[in-house]
């Protein structure tokens, strides 16, 4: 089946991070996707193999779809629709999302979705699941950190709010499972404090100040850096999760990554896999999703060096689609 009318085209352009070119350029479809939604919503998988992501199909549906970086074919999840702000389990195997008020999660190999607990947060301000099976989620503004049971179940209180912060979003699990990154948001609603928090206590430590949520990715970023918008640049920092402190200066990853109030668009994997958005548009579809290297590394303030593999994987639509 070719790609037609409102259809979308998913393009794979292998470069290098400098620009010049190191690979094969390809188009291939079809997602059958026309749109996405005005706030980008993805996750990559655990291993870096997989991307979930929020689209609008050409009868005007929004779900969440699933697309491995190894294929050119997307396949919608069942039971997901109007599903945002998608997280994985620890062993991919589930995916997390939020949708009609509620937290609900889903088998990324199909079946039905399941309610965990209600939300009332109208913009989801995101989720982690660790590998004890423990899922934390903020439920709206003016509230901590909740944790509840991937399997359900009554919700307790993990953070406490403190002084001037306007709630607690978009947690992320260091690979102790134990402790975790979240943003601590203030009254202007797009600035706020990274924070790491911990399971066994409500107390929680400032690492540093940024406009959008962290991610920790570990893999070929030695010693593991966490990862954060600062006025639309994407920046990377060396951080240690056992000491909980920062080991390095930050420096840019790229420019121009699309961020909102609650949510930034990039994601990161637990081997260092990179995926992220930029453009200033309200859509998705008008700029692509790019999947660094697995072998990058930073060199120094503003200069990241490739090497093996590197590639851009954009989603566009078909022309008048």
């Amino acid at each position: 089946m070719g790609c037609g009318r409102d259809q979308c085209l998913a393009t794979g352009v292998w470069k290098s991070l400098d620009g010049g070119i190191c690979g094969g350029c390809g188009v291939a479809c079809q997602l059958g996707v026309r749109a996405f939604p005005p706030t980008p919503a993805f996750a990559l998988s655990p291993d870096g193999r997989k991307l979930v992501f929020a689209a609008v199909t050409a009868d005007g549906k929004n779900q969440l779809w699933l697309r491995s970086l190894d294929s050119t074919a997307a396949q919608p999840l069942a039971g997901t629709e109007n599903g945002l702000a998608p997280f994985w389990s620890p062993d991919g195997k589930s995916i997390g999302f939020f949708a009609a008020s509620s937290l609900k999660r889903v088998e990324s190999g199909g079946g039905s979705a399941r309610t965990l607990t209600s939300v009332a947060a109208v913009v989801q301000p995101g989720g982690a699941w660790d590998r004890d099976g423990v899922i934390l989620f903020s439920p709206g503004t003016g509230s901590p950190l909740l944790r509840i049971s991937a399997d359900g179940g009554a919700t307790s209180t993990v953070t406490s709010l403190g002084a001037g912060e306007v709630r607690h979003a978009m947690p992320w699990f260091l690979p102790d499972s134990r402790h975790f990154l979240f943003w601590a948001v203030d009254s202007s609603s797009s600035h706020g404090t990274i924070r790491v928090g911990s399971l066994d206590a409500a107390d929680s430590v400032a690492v540093t100040e940024a406009d959008s949520m962290a991610v920790f990715a570990g893999g070929v970023f030695a010693g593991g850096h966490i990862l954060f918008v600062r006025a639309s640049t994407l920046m990377a920092q060396p951080f240690d999760p056992k000491t909980l402190k920062l080991t390095g200066a930050a420096v840019p990853v790229a420019g121009q990554v699309r961020n909102s109030p609650f949510y930034a668009a990039f994601s990161a994997s637990a081997n260092g896999e990179l995926v992220y958005s930029t453009g200033a548009e309200a859509a998705i579809n008008s700029r692509g999703l790019t999947a660094e290297p697995r072998a990058a590394k930073p060199d120094g303030p503003g200069l990241w060096e490739s090497r093996g593999r590197c590639g851009t994987l954009s989603f566009r639509p078909t022309p008048g689609g």
